[in-house]
C-alpha cells in the first residue's frame, strides 16, 4: 500500500507496493493519473515531514510508503495498549482482562511480569524505529517539489494549504 500526500486534499491511498511506484517514477511515470482512494489516515504533526522524507513525487504531491507511516503509528497504538493493560492490572498484579481461558493459561504459565517486559520491549524498540524515521531530514528535491505545489495553488485560488 502506498499514499499520496497532496497540499490541497486529504490523504488518498492505493493497493501497490511502494517499491512499485517508486520504480514506476524512476522510469518518469506520473502516478496522480491512478485511482487513489481517500484515506482514513489523517493530517498530523508527522504527515508532511515523514513525506518529504521518504516519500517521491508526482505532479500533485508526494507519494509515500505506508510502511512508513504504519512504523510511526505503531509505537503510539503499542503506547495506547500498554497503558490500557497497565490500568487493567488489579492490585494483586494479575491482568484484569477478559480473556479465554486457553489464553489465560498460557499467559499464567509465561508469567504476566514476563509478558508485560516483552510489552515494554517490543515498545521500546518501535519507538525506536519511529524516532529514526521521524528524525530523517526532508529530502531537498522534495521540499523544492512541496514548495512549488502550495506555491503555484495559492497563486491559483483558494486550497487547503497543509503546513503541519
Amino acid at each position: 500500500m502506498t499514499y499520496l500526500v497532496c497540499p490541497e486534499r486529504p490523504i488518498r491511498w492505493i493497493d501497490l507496493a511502494a517499491v512499485v511506484c517508486f520504480e514506476a517514477v524512476e522510469m518518469g511515470l506520473d502516478l496522480a493519473g491512478l485511482s487513489w482512494l481517500p484515506s482514513t489516515r489523517r493530517w498530523d504533526g508527522n504527515t508532511l515531514p515523514l513525506a518529504l522524507a521518504h516519500g517521491t513525487t508526482c505532479s500533485t504531491g508526494i507519494i509515500v510508503p505506508a510502511e512508513v507511516y504504519v512504523s510511526v503509528d505503531r509505537a503510539r497504538k503499542l503506547q495506547d495498549f500498554y497503558l490500557q493493560l497497565r490500568q487493567a492490572t488489579t492490585a494483586e498484579g494479575r491482568v484484569a482482562v477478559d480473556i479465554r481461558s486457553t489464553q489465560r493459561a498460557a499467559i499464567e504459565a509465561r508469567g504476566e511480569r514476563e509478558i508485560r517486559r516483552e510489552w515494554a520491549d517490543a515498545l521500546s524498540k518501535a519507538r525506536t524505529e519511529a524516532d529514526m524515521l521521524i528524525a530523517q531530514k526532508p529530502r531537498p528535491e522534495l521540499l523544492h517539489h512541496w514548495n512549488r505545489l502550495t506555491n503555484s495553488q495559492e497563486r491559483s485560488g483558494p486550497h487547503m494549504r497543509r503546513s503541519e
